[in-house]
């Protein structure tokens, strides 16, 4: 992805999450938040005015996306604020997709959210700034489902449709979204674009399994129940993004287990099975004061607080041992050394 395009995604993705994009916006977000989503939404507004727009070569394709209509307290509180909120007419969508979507939700699920914002929303510094404000505001409920929520909104623009970033969103996911507007179903045509590079696929994956080996070196699993999930959930995201360094495309995360799984053997592979049956048992108990931190509005509260998380339950920490920590890494250098084979032949 160019990198211009990049920062400039990831900068709305931290504002829209954090309320800030810098660390050096990170004492004006102490005292005077609104005062610093300003001025990031001002540097968001000129750099989306003056990036470059071109016309898509990429195939086009359509996906039509149902609303939602189960019955997840969480995310009928969503669809209900966003129902009623005014930058309504500045988002082009706002969906859930992942297991809530699908109502396959467990208690290790995500609160999985996209939004679209219109490019009608980056005409002045004040309307992005109250569309961010809004949704930072809105994402509590995704804490409120799980405290242990370790992202926010998955953030695109609609100018993106047509320049999709496959690294961040790939189309496949559009096929299992729900819209969250509860007044219409919506039509998203999408292009895959050349800012989709070989590179940034490969360096996504490499840079995931770097982490996460660096992390398993240090020893056996972590107890905080935080913590584990972040790596729990790193480690389940590497079929997927193993299969997408292969084949510079997206692949749905459920599906990227079975298809993954045929490039190892069965001892390599265990460590996933380990760690998916893990997933299935996800339990921790959970006082009220960890709940306040963990659940709070603010993003440096809830950082702060997940150094007092939970611990995990007895019936998964006893599966925390040396023996699955190792053989997670061996898993993972396999899929290094795969990888570099298969991207070079």
């Amino acid at each position: 992805m160019n990198k211009r395009y990049q920062a400039y995604h990831e900068d709305l993705i931290r504002l829209i999450n954090r309320g800030w994009a810098t660390k050096k916006e990170l004492l004006f977000h102490l005292f005077a938040p609104a005062f610093a989503v300003n001025e990031r939404a001002k540097k968001i507004v000129q750099s989306f005015q003056e990036k470059r727009t071109e016309d898509s070569t990429g195939k086009m394709q359509v996906y039509e996306i149902p609303v939602y209509s189960g019955t997840n307290q969480a995310v009928l509180k969503v669809q209900r604020e966003l129902g009623s909120s005014p930058i309504k007419s500045d988002l082009f969508g706002a969906y859930v997709h992942g297991s809530i979507a699908g109502g396959e939700e467990i208690n290790y699920s995500d609160f999985d959210a996209l939004v679209i914002l219109k490019d009608e929303a980056f005409q002045c510094t004040g309307r992005l700034s109250k569309v961010c404000l809004e949704l930072n505001r809105i994402s509590r409920f995704f804490y409120k489902y799980d405290p242990l929520q370790h992202h926010g909104w998955f953030v695109l623009t609609e100018s993106m449709l047509s320049q999709l970033p496959v690294i961040y969103f790939p189309p496949v996911l559009f096929s299992k979204c729900r819209s969250l507007f509860e007044d219409r179903g919506i039509s998203v045509q999408l292009k895959e674009e050349a800012i989709n590079k070989k590179e940034d696929f490969e360096s996504l994956f490499l840079n995931v399994a770097d982490s996460l080996k660096s992390h398993l070196k240090k020893g056996l699993l972590p107890d905080n129940a935080f913590t584990l999930k972040s790596v729990l959930s790193q480690f389940m995201l590497l079929p997927a993004l193993f299969l997408q360094a292969l084949n510079q495309e997206g692949i749905d995360k459920k599906k990227s287990f079975e298809v993954a799984a045929g490039y190892f053997s069965k001892e390599e592979w265990e460590a996933m099975e380990k760690v998916s049956e893990i997933r299935l048992r996800w339990n921790y108990s959970i006082t009220g004061s960890q709940k306040f931190w963990l659940t709070h509005s603010k993003y440096l509260v809830r950082k702060w607080g997940r150094r007092f998380a939970p611990k995990v339950h007895k019936s998964i920490s006893i599966s925390l041992n040396r023996r699955l920590n190792e053989k997670m890494l061996i898993l993972i250098n396999s899929m290094e050394e795969k990888s570099k084979k298969y991207i070079k032949d």
